[in-house]
């Protein structure tokens, strides 16, 4: 996601409203064993997230509107009382690096959306998305 607009929009309209359905802490340096944020597929996708990663820092200000709203909802999500700016920006870019606006915006509203029946069924817990469909 090269385009600062749409990075903005991303960061306005989704990330900060549906900080709650992200897996934070796999989008660290660290990553997850699914996914290691040093290891590209092709030169491609280096690119593309280094211009994600520019675009996201332009657009997400250190100690603007948007960074203390989205790093405050981070922090409750992961249970910090902070998160740092590099380690916010470096999540955001590697979120949008790979998804276009309505992409993203698809996976949070199912996500919220199973989030919401887990809750109304009693569940904090499912083995696979049918307990919660059925």
């Amino acid at each position: 996601m090269r385009n600062r607009n749409e990075v903005a929009r991303c960061i306005i309209e989704i990330l900060i409203p549906y900080a709650d359905c992200f897996a934070w802490g796999d989008f660290g340096a660290a990553g997850n064993p699914c996914y290691d944020p040093y290891n590209w597929s092709s030169p491609a996708e280096e690119e593309e997230e280094a211009y994600t990663l520019a675009a996201v820092q332009l657009e997400l200000k250190k100690n603007g509107q948007r960074h203390i709203d989205l790093a405050e909802k981070v922090a409750n999500n992961t249970g910090n009382d902070y998160v740092t700016y590099p380690y916010l920006r470096d999540a955001v870019s590697r979120i949008l690096a790979s998804s276009t606006y309505d992409e993203l915006l698809t996976q949070v509203k199912f996500s919220r959306m199973i989030k919401n029946m887990m809750k109304s069924k009693g569940l904090t817990t499912i083995s696979s998305i049918e307990e919660v469909l059925s």
